[in-house]
């Protein structure tokens, strides 16, 4: 007998009305989450919630602090915090390049919720990707490409941004 498995995943939800300006409830499941941003609101004026699968992330954050400043789709299609302005490793932005780190072939600059993913080509060359969703897909999409000198550390880069 051979044995199965069962997906046990754990699944976060938020609710929101169509204009997305707060996060209404939360839940492990679309249901739940639409449940519970109906109890919190006046049953004399129904809403019409969108359920919408996030990060973990996003859901402890809106279980602590109530709706966060802002919030973003992710790479996976999954809604989740917007990420604070810098470099990172990663394009969830959750892994900080250290400031005197070179920067790496493959890096993410997050600034005002955009995010964008610079990919090494050599000769000092970087193609840059934006991060966009469109009929809830997130996909990279081409924006030019840019000379940056090797060697060069992400607290440079950063303060060359700034400029």
């Amino acid at each position: 007998m051979t044995a199965t498995s069962t997906d046990t995943a754990v699944r976060y939800f938020i609710a929101v009305i169509g204009d997305e300006d707060a996060v209404y409830g939360i839940g492990h499941s679309a249901d739940q989450a639409v449940e519970d941003a109906r109890s919190n609101g006046d049953p004399a004026q129904p809403l019409d919630f969108i359920a919408q699968e996030c990060t973990q992330r996003l859901y402890d954050e809106v279980k602590a602090n109530g709706t966060p400043r802002g919030w973003t789709t992710n790479v996976d299609g999954l809604k989740d915090l917007e990420p604070e302005d810098g470099l990172y490793d990663d394009a969830a932005c959750t892994q900080p390049l250290d400031n005197d780190d070179t920067l790496p072939h493959t890096f993410f600059h997050a600034c005002d919720g955009d995010v964008v993913r610079y990919w090494y080509l050599g000769q000092q060359q970087y193609e840059r990707h934006e991060r966009r969703t469109e009929d809830g897909q997130t996909f990279w999409y081409g924006i030019g490409s840019v000379v940056i000198e090797d060697d060069v550390t992400a607290e440079d880069y950063q303060e060359y941004l700034a400029a």
